[in-house]
């Protein structure tokens, strides 16, 4: 009996928890004259679809994707993606998306409700942080105020190639913590690390610290952002829509009116935020949805350097 009495009022103070932080983020989002306005917030701009998901067909999905040997139609596989490629894009999603909502909250706070604390933005915020000198990273840059500091294991030409560790711990250290999910995407995040460190080593002292460090940080975002506009969206993206939108500068909007996208209820920054992590996804499991749904998608190799 005292077991179903302790169950039954934490079931209630769940509840009670539950409903406060619903009203609070509710009040928060009526001071914007739209949800939609709210650029750190999910949210839906079309309707949900009033068809239902075939439960049997969405649970065939759910079980290919933890089969090592694909279900996709031969005529419509493409070359499987590489593991640059794969691991990339999960540092990208990394990079605009950290949804902090716990777990006894997930899938009863409202998309419009719902935080996304990175920021959105394919700036790399996953590594810089809050920048040298600050509270909550000012430990991850060297004395310099500019530089990153690196982890002790070297390469075999001597070189530091790793996330800098904790003393005590033994943990890698980074602004955000997935960036040591696994190893492949640790050692991409080292990469633009050591890539920040050139560019501060390439400018002049006289400069100061904050300067080099700005201009520093600005010339690695550009040369990401350059990666992902016409290197993995190239590779991964349908040609067609690739071209309408990067080379033909079509707006989304358009593309939206010409394939039919959101019009299930989706949320809008899906197809470029969440996007990233399916695709990942997909590719660790041998499934893309993309491949399955569009045709197949050509690849490049990535070099092994």
């Amino acid at each position: 009996m005292a077991s179903d009495f302790r169950s039954a009022e934490e079931k209630k103070d769940r509840q009670r928890r539950i409903g406060h932080v619903t009203r609070v983020r509710e009040e928060q989002t009526r001071r914007c004259l739209c949800p939609c306005e709210a650029a750190d917030r999910f949210h839906f701009s079309f309707p949900p679809m009033s068809a239902l998901f075939d439960p049997e067909q969405m649970t065939l999905l759910g079980r290919s994707m933890r089969r090592y040997e694909t279900r996709i139609p031969p005529q419509f596989q493409g070359p499987p993606r590489s593991a640059g490629h794969t691991y990339f894009g999960q540092l990208i999603d990394h990079d605009l998306i950290l949804d902090e909502t716990s777990l006894t909250e997930a899938g009863l706070i409202k998309p419009a409700l719902t935080k996304n604390a990175s920021g959105g933005r394919l700036d790399l915020s996953i590594l810089y942080g809050d920048g040298p000198g600050s509270e909550r990273h000012g430990y991850l840059y060297r004395e310099d105020g500019a530089s990153f500091r690196l982890g002790q294991n070297v390469l075999k030409n001597g070189q530091q190639f790793d996330l800098p560790l904790d003393h005590f711990t033994g943990r890698p250290q980074a602004a955000d913590e997935r960036s040591a999910d696994n190893l492949i995407l640790r050692q991409i995040c080292v990469l633009f690390l050591k890539l920040h460190n050139l560019a501060v080593a390439d400018l002049p002292t006289k400069l100061g610290e904050k300067k080099r460090f700005h201009f520093a940080r600005q010339r690695v975002r550009w040369q990401y952002q350059w990666l992902v506009r016409h290197h993995f969206l190239f590779n991964v993206s349908d040609p067609e829509i690739y071209h309408r939108v990067v080379v033909d500068g079509e707006r989304i909007g358009a593309l939206r009116r010409r394939y039919a996208i959101g019009s299930s209820g989706i949320d809008d920054r899906l197809p470029v935020r969440n996007a990233f992590s399916r695709i990942s996804s997909s590719l660790e499991n041998h499934f893309d949805a993309h491949t399955y749904t569009r045709g197949a998608l050509r690849a490049a190799a990535v070099p092994d350097s």
